[in-house]
């Protein structure tokens, strides 16, 4: 257990973390989570879970790759060079958890479709695309999430 400065307490990933989780997962620093709503604000995670309301399917090693770019560019955008901060977060847990950052989480279902949601949406659908839209593909759903760094104010 670590203990920190920014980062108040010692890490406890509570329930927050799927039994699916991998080590090639975790070291890429993305998060298998048990719910959208996690104890935490992960900077990105995806939903791998059994439950009959969030039931999310475990990812292949390539998509696992394709939300630690999503995860790698944010850190890189707004911590661009070390500093404190970063180290401090890296240092805390084995993923980025942020609560400054809006977190995006990520949920691949039975068919192979992929779906996502902000952590600061509380109303509307769960994730989007919604249950009553067309299914989308990984790459489908980043495109609509709109994950361009580029076009924020930086920090």
């Amino acid at each position: 257990m670590t203990q920190n400065r920014w980062y108040r307490g010692t890490w406890d990933p509570g329930h927050d973390i799927s039994p699916k989780q991998t080590d090639f997962a975790t070291s890429l620093r993305v998060p298998f989570l048990t719910s959208p709503y996690p104890g935490r604000n992960y900077v990105a995670g995806i939903i791998v879970d059994d439950g009959d309301v969030w039931r999310g399917e475990v990812p292949t090693d390539e998509e696992v790759e394709v939300v630690a770019g999503i995860r790698q560019a944010y850190q890189d955008y707004f911590f661009p060079t070390p500093n404190a901060f970063r180290a401090e977060m890296e240092a805390f847990a084995p993923y980025d958890v942020d609560g400054t950052a809006v977190a995006i989480y990520f949920i691949k279902k039975a068919d192979g479709s992929w779906a996502y949601r902000r952590g600061t949406w509380r109303d509307g659908y769960t994730f989007r695309p919604g249950y009553d839209e067309t299914p989308m593909t990984l790459a489908e759903v980043i495109d609509r999430a709109d994950l361009h760094w580029e076009r924020l104010p930086r920090l």
